[in-house]
């Protein structure tokens, strides 16, 4: 994401543009989270394993990071970002 700025939203680390977040992502003891995954609606298969709750994908610590799937997320949220500011 070129054009996307970090910063801490909600007590997180967020990715942002001019159009406003684009994802959140958090570490934890046992997991990493990111979110809104419910924008990225159209990998719901892809997502299905890894959702908790309406719009939270969350990957174990414990099992390899799935980084093929979460550079897909990215660049759909990041696309659905940049739709909005067409609009």
């Amino acid at each position: 994401m070129p054009d996307a700025s970090e910063k801490i939203s909600y007590g997180v680390p967020t990715f942002y543009n001019t159009n406003g977040p684009i994802v959140y992502f958090a570490g934890y003891k046992n997991f990493v989270s990111m979110y809104p995954v419910h924008q990225a609606a159209r990998l719901e298969n892809d997502l299905a394993t890894y959702l908790h709750g309406k719009s939270t994908a969350r990957f174990d610590n414990d099992k390899p990071l799935r980084t093929e799937l979460i550079i897909k997320i990215v660049k759909t949220l990041e696309r659905n970002n940049l739709e909005r500011k067409k609009k």
